[in-house]
């Protein structure tokens, strides 16, 4: 993916990259693969389930010019985030996993009349499974977690 901020004035947009549930109710669960805005400096990844949000983010700026892999290993005991061929965190505790059917959803939100002009652009869009020949799995360190009211 890579995002880019064409205008200075005005607000920039809110750009983010989710699994949201498949079906039912989404009832406060989801995974942020990514959330920053245009042309910041941060990163963000999250969590929410079963009224806590798990979180964490990184420095890392998002451009136009440049393709960014970014990529999410979901297994039966951890959530990891992954960014440019680097593992960046793991998410263990049971409370945060929610074993489910995911979709995922792409999203930049403006602020009115007052949003700067920008873009985001996905190359493509895969998933893997970890029951292929070779695969392995990898860990990082946890999020931090908070508690959290509200839906998807």
């Amino acid at each position: 993916m890579r995002a880019k901020q064409y205008e200075r004035t005005g607000k920039p947009y809110v750009a983010s990259f989710s699994l949201i549930p498949a079906s039912g109710a989404c009832a406060g669960k989801s995974i942020t693969i990514g959330t920053f805005t245009l042309g910041g400096g941060k990163m963000k990844f999250r969590v929410r389930n079963g009224g806590k949000i798990y979180s964490a983010q990184i420095a890392h700026t998002v451009t136009g010019k440049q393709f960014h892999t970014v990529a999410i290993e979901i297994t039966d005991g951890r959530i990891s985030w992954f960014m440019d061929g680097r593992v960046l965190r793991s998410e263990k505790r049971d409370a945060a996993i929610a074993n489910r059917a995911y979709n995922v959803q792409f999203k930049m939100q403006g602020h009115g009349s007052d949003t700067r002009e920008g873009r985001m652009q996905m190359d493509w869009v895969r998933f893997y499974t970890l029951a292929r020949k070779n695969a392995k799995s990898t860990a990082a360190s946890q999020l931090s977690v908070a508690d959290g009211v509200g839906g998807c």
